[in-house]
């Protein structure tokens, strides 16, 4: 029974859903408001990303005529529920969760994979030509940022020599931060990188440009299905912060868990700052531009990260 319970506190609690999404909506909020006072705005109040997923599920869902029901309706739902597995497995602040298991850190990069996956499915099935176009972007730009995303996650266990995220993390109580460790410095600026084309952020947000395709992939979306959307992009942000705290700031820091979880949260909310200062200080990339980039630099960053962990090790 304890172990049922157990579970189910797991799945639902922490370091699940209503853990994942309290701190989502708060790195989200975090993100509106400091973009709004970078550019000089007041920013919204501190429940307007709550209110906002309130609104889309009140709202009335309309579907395309032309479109591939089916598949439109699905996709969105495949992005939670990968995201929402993702959570079980994504240590917080805790050295591990029940469901941790040796080569975790793969199964929780391919998980990552789905939401893009899902998303350019959805679009491309909408009939729209924004839909249509978006889908396009999105597609070319995993081919860089997915696969240097994981290159260079996977490398972080040539330093820890284990592709579990516990051992990662406890690797860092015990020899220290891999950030401040030669070739972690360079893994950790490659996968940072990565996930601000993943998350669609400027200089990446091309997917979704709202000057050139309005919403890009989620155009056609409407009322419960662009909220399932918002609400994976609210996990998202935790998720992203939480690995890179994971993988490159030594998690919880092996603390006891009521210290544990506010160091956790406040590293966390450092990466989310870091994320807002690089999308409000960089106009987009045209698609091209950003492909040719991510070959040139963060690839070269993540070789260069890798070949140092390969021959020197941590």
């Amino acid at each position: 029974m304890a172990s049922v319970f157990s579970y189910l506190f797991t799945i639902l609690v922490y370091p699940g859903f209503i853990f994942a999404f309290i701190s989502g909506l708060i790195f989200y909020w975090v993100f509106r408001k400091l973009r709004a006072r970078m550019q000089y705005r007041r920013g919204p109040p501190w429940f307007q990303p709550f209110a906002d997923l309130v609104k889309l599920f009140s709202k009335s869902q309309l579907v395309p005529r032309t479109s591939h029901t089916m598949l439109f309706a699905t996709m969105p739902l495949c992005a939670f529920i990968a995201i929402w597995l993702s959570l079980l497995i994504l240590p917080a602040g805790s050295i591990r969760t029940v469901f941790s298991f040796n080569e975790d850190l793969l199964l929780l990069l391919y998980l990552l994979v789905v939401p893009s996956v899902a998303i350019m499915i959805g679009a491309s099935s909408s009939s729209s030509p924004y839909g249509a176009v978006g889908s396009n972007r999105e597609m070319i730009m995993m081919l860089v940022y997915e696969t240097l995303l994981v290159f260079s996650a996977v490398s972080t266990g040539l330093i820890a020599n284990t592709l579990s995220i516990t051992e990662i993390i406890r690797y860092q109580y015990l020899h220290g931060w891999l950030i401040f460790k030669i070739p972690g410095f360079f893994l950790a600026v490659a996968t940072f990188l990565c996930l601000i084309g993943k998350f669609h952020l400027k200089p990446f947000d091309i997917p979704d440009a709202e000057q050139e395709i309005v919403a890009g992939t989620v155009t056609e979306y409407s009322g419960s299905l662009l909220g399932v959307l918002e609400l994976s992009k609210t996990l998202m942000w935790y998720v992203f912060a939480a690995l890179f705290v994971n993988l490159f700031l030594g998690g919880g820091d092996g603390l006891r868990l009521a210290l544990a979880i506010p160091v956790f949260l406040i590293k966390s909310l450092f990466v989310v700052v870091m994320f807002t200062v690089v999308h409000v200080s960089s106009a987009r990339y045209k698609i091209d531009q950003a492909f040719v980039w991510y070959l040139k630099y963060p690839m070269t960053i993540a070789i260069i990260g890798f070949a140092t962990a390969l021959f020197v090790g941590g």
